[in-house]
C-alpha cells in the first residue's frame, strides 16, 4: 500500500490496474508491474483494495482498473514523505 501511495503521489498519477488476456499490469508513476503470478496479482489487488476501504483512493474508472488519490490519500502521502525525510 505504502509502495502505491508513494508513487502515485511523486508522480502526481493515477494508478491503473489492467487486466487483458495474458494476465495483468499494475501503474503507478515509476511502479510498472506485470502480476503474472497469483501470489503477486493477490497481494496487489488486496493493497488497492484495502486503499479504496481506507478511502484513500478512488475508483475513477471501469471495473477497478483505474484509481486516483483522495483528500485523505493526499493527507497519507503527505504524511508518509514527512515520515521518510525524518528517518534520512
Amino acid at each position: 500500500m505504502v509502495q502505491i501511495l508513494l508513487n502515485a503521489g511523486d508522480a502526481e498519477s493515477q494508478i491503473h490496474f489492467r487486466r487483458y488476456l495474458g494476465g495483468q499490469s499494475l501503474f503507478v508513476g515509476n511502479l510498472n508491474l506485470d502480476l503474472d503470478k497469483a501470489r503477486e496479482l493477490a497481494k496487489w489487488e488486496d493493497a488497492l483494495n484495502e486503499l479504496v476501504n481506507l478511502g484513500l483512493i478512488k475508483d475513477r474508472g471501469y471495473k477497478g482498473e483505474l484509481f486516483d488519490l483522495t483528500k485523505e490519500g493526499w493527507k497519507a502521502f503527505d504524511q508518509l514523505k514527512a515520515q521518510l525525510e525524518e528517518s534520512k
